[in-house]
């Protein structure tokens, strides 16, 4: 069980700016894009220490006391911000040309 609570932890803050990133683009919510990407990197930093706080709990609890799996937690969620700072990017890519060229 504790390991589905990770999975879902690894890709929340990427959906959460897909689909309310999208949105701000869009303006059909109050806050801007630039909130949203804060908030988005913020559910990151806090799902990384979470995930990282239950991979002490699964290592406690199992026989083998190796550390060695924090690491590939630490490394995961390294790819998974890298991924979320690209479409972050990539939707700031989007608003810019979408602010910059005039409206047809």
């Amino acid at each position: 069980m504790i390991q589905l609570v990770m999975i879902v932890l690894f890709i929340l803050p990427l959906v959460f700016q897909i689909i309310v990133g999208t949105k701000a683009i869009r303006h059909s919510i109050s806050l801007s894009f630039w909130k949203v990407s804060l908030i988005s990197l913020l559910i990151q930093l806090i799902t990384t220490l979470g995930n990282l706080w239950l991979m002490g709990v699964l290592i406690r609890k199992s026989a083998s006391r190796e550390g060695l799996a924090l690491i590939g937690v630490l490394a995961i969620e390294l790819v998974a911000a890298s991924v979320l700072l690209v479409v972050i990017l990539i939707q700031g890519y989007i608003l810019y040309r979408k602010k910059r060229l005039p409206a047809d």
